[in-house]
This record gives structure tokens, C-alpha cells and sequence, in this order.
């Protein structure tokens, strides 16, 4: 467009009166050496466009994975007190009243 630069916002409009988001990716250029089959089985499944793409929704989701059992390792551990039928607002806490139909 003109009036842009390499990371500068267009002349005389900040990004966020002309709708544009001022989130950044960052990317990475790598070089793997990987299975051909799994590769080609994984893009094949995931319907991606592009064994880049194939590849960052592999490792997203691995990410999101190894979160989710890290919480479970909390179980029992006293990091959280509460009370999660309040949390949840699916079951009445002790001694209290629903609050209506869904």
C-alpha cells in the first residue's frame, strides 16, 4: 500500500482507525528433517494447504496437549481453593439456591 514502510503504520492513520490489528507474528525459518510418510500422512488428514501449515498445527497442538496435562498434574495439590459448583454455576453451592432455568 503506499505510504507504508516495513513496519510503520500508514501515513497520517493509526492501524486501529483503518481496522488492521497491531498483533504480530513472529515466524521462524527452519530446516526439519522429518519422516516423509508421517509428514505426507499428517497433511493428507489435516487438509492444510501447506507442510508449513501441516507442521505449525501439529506443534500447536501438541502445545495446547502438554498444557492441558500439566493441569491435571495440579490435581490434589492444593493450588486451587474454591468452590467449583459456584465456579461453574452448574450446581447450587452448599445451603444456596439455583438461580433459574438455562
Amino acid at each position: 500500500m503506499p505510504g507504508w514502510e516495513t513496519g510503520a503504520e500508514p501515513v497520517g492513520q493509526p492501524l486501529d482507525a483503518i481496522g488492521i490489528s497491531r498483533h504480530t507474528k513472529h515466524m521462524k525459518r527452519t530446516n526439519l528433517m522429518l519422516d516423509e510418510s508421517i509428514l505426507d500422512e499428517a497433511h493428507r488428514l489435516g487438509g492444510e494447504r501447506t507442510f508449513s501449515r501441516t507442521v505449525e498445527r501439529a506443534l500447536a497442538e501438541f502445545v495446547r496437549r502438554t498444557k492441558a496435562r500439566k493441569i491435571l498434574d495440579l490435581t490434589g495439590s492444593g493450588a486451587w481453593h474454591g468452590d467449583l459448583a459456584v465456579v461453574r454455576e452448574d450446581r447450587p453451592a452448599s445451603g444456596s439456591k439455583r438461580r433459574g432455568a438455562r
